[in-house]
Formats: structure tokens, sequence, C-alpha cells
């Protein structure tokens, strides 16, 4: 998804990306990742706070679904800049035009 391509292109590459073997690997280490970092923010709220497993996994999904959006941006403007790839420039700027949204 790093690279400028078509919109079929792009919507197969994503799709793709998602039956991928290596997806569910990835998704339950980055689950347990997500369940240490909201408990650690938790920790400066209240002490004694439990989660729900449908909580972090929901509290994931948004975050996951804001970086995609986030790097689609990126891409967009790396197709704009006549870009191969997406580069930090373009990572910042479609963090400046998004705002606070990524």
């Amino acid at each position: 998804m790093a690279t400028a391509t078509s919109g079929t292109q792009l919507a197969m590459t994503v799709k793709d990306s998602r039956t991928h073997p290596l997806a569910t690997l990835w998704n339950s280490v980055s689950q347990t990742a997500s369940q240490c970092l909201v408990q650690e923010i938790a920790l400066y709220f209240k002490a004694d706070l439990h989660f729900h497993s449908t909580g972090i996994g929901a509290l994931q999904e948004a975050k996951e679904a804001d970086l995609v959006g986030l790097f689609e941006d990126a891409n967009l403007c790396a197709i704009h800049a006549k870009h191969v790839t997406i580069t930090p420039k373009d990572m910042e700027l479609s963090h400046h035009i998004c705002g606070d949204c990524a």
C-alpha cells in the first residue's frame, strides 16, 4: 500500500493484506500490546480497573482505522507528488491536512 497505484490495484492490495496468513499472528500480538497500553494509561486514572476483551478490541479497531486512514492520505500525497513510495514528508502533510483526526 505504500506505493502509488491505481484504485483497483490498491483495493486488491488492501484485500490481500487482510487474508494474509501472518495477519492473524499480527492481530494477536497487537491485541496484547493494545491491552497493555490501555491498562497502563488507565493506571493514571484509577489503580483497580478491569477491561473486557471486546472493549480493548474496539479501541484497537478504532486506532487501526485511524492509522489506515493516515496511510491512505499519505499515499494520495505521494501519488500527487508523483512518488513511488510514501516519504516522511507525505506523512507529515497528510497529518497536517487531517489535523487531530490521525
